[in-house]
């Protein structure tokens, strides 16, 4: 498998594992099943290093760690620019518009 295929499975297989996340966790049932949630996402989080979508390279001789995250994060982000431009179609909202509503949400979640 080429560098190309080994990206698209290990991103391919994340977004699943993504989108597994998102079916399981319901904020809004915080926090009642906050230990049943808590225990899938860490299962998620196994998961996508498994499928190499987060690999990791250590140097002994510079003591350098490198990450290669470019799979977990083409796993976020293409999904998400399928969801705006889903939303976009579908509602009277521009896509700045919902890219603004989505940094709303962002930084009030992350307050």
């Amino acid at each position: 498998m080429n560098d190309h295929a080994r990206y698209d499975h290990a991103a391919r297989q994340a977004a699943h594992v993504l989108v597994d996340m998102v079916s399981v966790v319901n904020e809004e049932e915080l926090p009642e099943r906050a230990e049943e949630m808590g225990r899938a996402m860490s299962l998620a989080f196994r998961r996508i290093t498994e499928v190499g979508a987060v690999t990791a390279a250590y140097d002994p001789d510079t003591r350098t760690l490198d990450l290669d995250l470019n799979p977990l994060l083409g796993a976020a982000v293409s999904p998400m620019n399928f969801l705006v431009t889903v939303l976009e179609r579908r509602s009277d909202l521009s896509r700045d518009e919902i890219i603004v509503l989505l940094r709303e949400f962002i930084d009030h979640r992350f307050a």
